[in-house]
């Protein structure tokens, strides 16, 4: 399988945001953190991007670009 993307990255004092979007369309967020930050947890990282009110679905956080893509050629 081979996913398309353009990305822009933001990197500020060991954070990195990604924003992925994806040729069919789909947005997703891409965060990685250093292990000895501030932002050391899943729910700390889940309260910045609440902070940052990018229009995404919060039921899932932690979908993967291929299991996304193999859920719509299924339902195809």
């Amino acid at each position: 399988m081979n996913i398309k993307e353009n990305d822009i990255i933001y990197y500020k004092n060991n954070f990195e945001l990604a924003l992925k979007f994806i040729e069919n369309g789909d947005f997703l967020v891409e965060i990685e953190t250093e292990e000895d930050t501030e932002w050391n947890t899943i729910d700390k990282i889940i309260k910045i991007l609440e902070k940052l009110e990018l229009p995404i679905e919060k039921n899932n956080y932690f979908i993967k670009k291929a299991e996304n893509t193999l859920n719509k050629l299924l339902k195809r």
